[in-house]
């Protein structure tokens, strides 16, 4: 009813634009305008960062929650990165940041493939972008997303961006 009645409706990308005009075909498009979610330039910059030649430092930012319906999925490139780390004999650092009840499980995760991580449980937003500046590549692993602000921060920081072909997050990565 909200939306039937709305003069406008501004989602935060044209995925979730479709997925509105999916579940109520007679709204027009002229009804729609993508706005997408704004990141602070004066946090989320790019900044050359000296970075540590023989370690690849990742970075992947979210609730690590446990949910009927799981929408992130870090084992998939937890995974991946121990099987990376050991063809490319490359060392791998991974920093999860966010809380939730799965941080302990992860943990478990990361150390019983080999992968080094740390998790630092929620940051400020500056904390975060000093983070990002110190990172090599941002991964993100999700099932569904409307839009990703943490991944507009990354690539904001100019940090190349490893994603799920899903939901938003096409827009964002090419």
């Amino acid at each position: 009813r909200a939306y039937l009645s709305a003069a406008r409706i501004l989602p935060v990308s044209a995925f979730l634009k479709s997925s509105v005009r999916s579940l109520l075909p007679e709204m027009t498009e002229q009804r729609f305008t993508v706005i997408g979610n704004v990141v602070d330039s004066k946090i989320f910059f790019y900044r050359k960062e000296q970075k540590d030649a023989p370690v690849i430092r990742l970075c992947a930012v979210a609730t690590w929650q446990h949910k009927k319906k799981a929408d992130k999925m870090p084992e998939l490139f937890i995974d991946a990165l121990a099987v990376l780390q050991k063809k490319t004999e490359r060392k791998m650092v991974l920093t999860l940041i966010g809380g939730g009840n799965r941080v302990p499980d992860l943990q478990e995760h990361c150390y019983r493939v080999g992968l080094t991580a740390h998790f630092p449980g929620f940051l400020p937003k500056e904390d975060l972008a000093e983070e990002l500046h110190k990172t090599d590549i941002f991964v993100h692993a999700s099932a569904i997303e409307t839009f990703s602000i943490v991944v507009a921060e990354a690539l904001a920081c100019g940090v190349p961006v490893v994603c799920s072909q899903t939901g938003a997050l096409p827009e964002l990565v090419r």
